[in-house]
């Protein structure tokens, strides 16, 4: 064996490693995700003086062209409007994941320890949420990050394990993960994620054709649901939630949680209409005041920088092309994720499913990449499947 190939081999081991390590470190530790900072460097150097690169089939050119587009858009949006470089850290992941995945899909092999990895993230993220909930004062669960993104990366851990006890022999284990990532969801305090969880298994039940008995659906709906209501305030959160919702369409009160993200949306719907082509990042605010000088919209939404919604934030930043860019990098990976599972019946085929329909659906109610840590752990999942798809079509079953 020459020394490159030696060295080649450390290299996978550690990357493999850090790869393990970042599923957990991302949402649990404040720069947890740095952790792929030397999975980036060093499989670069591998892809820079090894031989093994292969030809993109479509379903890889498709993933590599939404991302670029992703990339490029917000890039051409910052020239036009002048806005400042610091704008382009977060798109940025967008770009800077690629070598990741071009390294991972030539050099790395998946293994069982990927999948137990998976599981233990959802129990570490349903003992902490307790621990923050119950014994601090914090009374809300957020491991070491703000508390959506936790709440959305814990919702797709529990799912994962929810699916995987579906189909694995582990059927307990990966219970309990679900379990205790539901728990991590839960006590969030994010209705967002409450919302996507169980929209998100619906979902792929259904356009995966996939068959549960009636009693393993009652025994999880049922332990899922007494937990929340005997142990947190999810009742009197939904019940306020449905309350706010008529007040704001009575028109008789605005100023509540869901009544700002209300009259957000339809401000913002009031911009797009007028800007088709969008109005720049970080601009909002100053449309959003005038509309609220001209009687427009409310005063009590004046403190808010963004509307609260991935998808109209791209739309009125961006317009229709920033729209259109942040659909593609959801559903060109959700098209084929769905598409390998009805071949493969794989695991990678239903994790990559869930990240991008919990996204999806939490991008409704959220900035899914505005914040660093919902973004990193996004772009890197989706690359590290991909990859790991096309190096490992003989472990899919």
């Amino acid at each position: 064996m020459h020394f490159f190939d030696k060295l080649v081999n450390i290299v996978n081991s550690t990357n493999y490693s850090l790869i393990l390590v970042f599923l957990l470190a991302v949402f649990m530790l404040p720069s947890g995700g740095s952790v792929v900072i030397p999975v980036l460097l060093l499989g670069t150097i591998v892809l820079l003086n090894g031989k093994r690169l292969e030809y993109l089939n479509k379903s890889e050119i498709l993933f590599l062209s939404s991302f670029l587009l992703y990339f490029c858009i917000q890039l051409v949006y910052l020239i036009i409007f002048n806005g400042e470089l610091r704008e382009l850290d977060t798109p940025s992941r967008f770009l800077l994941v690629l070598p990741i995945f071009l390294y991972i899909r030539s050099y790395l092999k998946i293994g069982e320890s990927f999948f137990i990895a998976i599981f233990l993230a959802a129990t570490v993220s349903g003992l902490v949420s307790i621990y923050q909930y119950y014994f601090t004062e914090m009374y809300e669960a957020r491991g070491g990050i703000e508390n959506g993104s936790f709440a959305l990366i814990s919702a797709i851990y529990a799912l994962t394990n929810l699916f995987f006890a579906i189909f694995e022999v582990y059927k307990s284990l990966f219970i309990i993960g679900f379990l205790l990532g539901s728990t991590a969801v839960i006590l969030s305090n994010i209705r967002g994620a409450w919302i996507s969880v169980i929209l998100s298994a619906l979902i792929l039940l259904f356009l995966g054709k996939i068959k549960v008995s009636n009693k393993f659906i009652v025994i999880i709906v049922l332990s899922v649901t007494m937990s929340a209501l005997l142990f947190t305030n999810i009742g009197t959160r939904m019940s306020l939630m449905y309350s706010h919702i008529g007040q704001f369409i009575e028109g008789s009160n605005v100023d509540n949680s869901v009544g700002h993200r209300l009259e957000m949306y339809k401000s913002s719907w009031l911009i797009a209409t007028e800007n088709p082509f969008g109005i720049g990042e970080n601009n909002y605010s100053k449309f959003k005041n005038k509309q609220i000088e001209d009687g427009k919209t409310s005063k009590y939404v004046a403190h808010h920088l963004h509307p609260h919604s991935e998808y109209i934030t791209s739309f009125i930043e961006q317009g229709i092309l920033g729209l259109i860019s942040t659909l593609l990098v959801l559903f060109v990976p959700l098209r084929f994720f769905l598409v390998e599972y009805k071949k493969r019946k794989s695991k990678l085929s239903i994790f990559g499913s869930l990240v991008v329909l919990n996204y999806s659906i939490f991008a409704i109610f959220s900035g899914v990449f505005a914040h660093q840590v919902s973004t990193i752990f996004y772009t890197v999942i989706i690359a590290m499947i991909y990859g790991f798809m096309h190096n490992n079509k003989e472990n899919f079953q």
